[in-house]
């Protein structure tokens, strides 16, 4: 089960995408393969993470294909799964059943 790094997000969602991704998979931050989950917007700059993925997708693909974004905005999530991303998921649904399994699979745990 990997670890998951966690970018662009402000600190109340930091910490509670921490809580409720531990709950879904406790001892999962113990793991040594990492899933980074990036939000639409770096929290310090503003800047949208779609232009960092972009330079991502040309220097170092490979890490994409372990990313997935964090928004509730399909046309950026489209973006996102085109660039190499995996599927991700808005903050506004992590108490949907559907959601919880994808993470789960995501992270290696059973639904």
């Amino acid at each position: 089960m990997p670890t998951v790094i966690l970018a662009g997000h402000c600190g109340a969602d930091t910490g509670g995408l921490q809580r409720w991704a531990t709950g879904l998979m406790p001892g999962m931050e113990q793991h040594p393969q990492a899933v980074a989950w990036v939000n639409r917007i770096f929290d310090r700059t503003g800047e949208s993470t779609l232009d960092w993925m972009r330079e991502l997708a040309t220097s170092q693909s490979s890490l994409l294909a372990r990313m997935a974004m964090i928004t509730n905005f399909d046309d950026v999530q489209q973006q996102a799964t085109g660039l190499g991303a995996m599927p991700g998921f808005g903050k506004s649904r992590l108490n949907v059943a559907e959601v919880k399994q994808q993470v789960l699979a995501i992270l290696g745990g059973n639904p």
